[in-house]
């Protein structure tokens, strides 16, 4: 049964610009990952994961707003725009498909692209996960809230 649900995942994430193997990884790590105490489910976030240095996936999970907040979209893409990065990265104040709900998941091209905060304790989750071993080196909330 559980292999049957990694393959549905696995299948379901090809056309979110992930491949069979990052699919796989996504599977892999969500069925395993152990959210801090004060979390809420993992269904709740909205989870970026990407290739990082030394043979690792460093993930981002955030709780999204419960309405995009154009404005602060507008001003991201300006951003990117002047970074010469433009759609390269994703966000938690922009529509689909740029933005990425609650419950939903996106493998990103490049981790320094991944949505984050400066702080925001447990509406966001920093997530380090060893490919080789394949344990988790961090799952820790982001920050505190102040």
């Amino acid at each position: 049964m559980k292999r049957g649900i990694v393959i549905a995942v696995a299948l379901g994430l090809v056309g979110c610009k992930a491949s069979i193997k990052e699919a796989a990884i996504i599977a892999a790590i969500e069925s395993k990952v152990r959210l801090p105490v004060n979390a809420r489910p993992l269904d709740a976030y909205a989870r970026f994961y990407a290739y990082g240095p030394d043979d690792v996936v460093v993930g981002n999970y955030l709780i999204p707003p419960s309405e995009p907040d154009l404005k602060l979209c507008e001003e991201e893409k300006a951003i990117e725009k002047k970074e010469n990065v433009e759609g390269e990265s994703a966000s938690r104040y922009c529509p689909p498909p740029r933005g990425v709900g609650a419950g939903e998941h996106r493998w990103m091209s490049n981790y320094k692209w991944l949505p984050g905060g400066y702080d925001g304790g447990c509406n966001y989750i920093d997530v380090i996960y060893d490919l080789a071993s394949e344990r988790f080196l961090k799952v820790e909330c982001h920050g505190s809230v102040e």
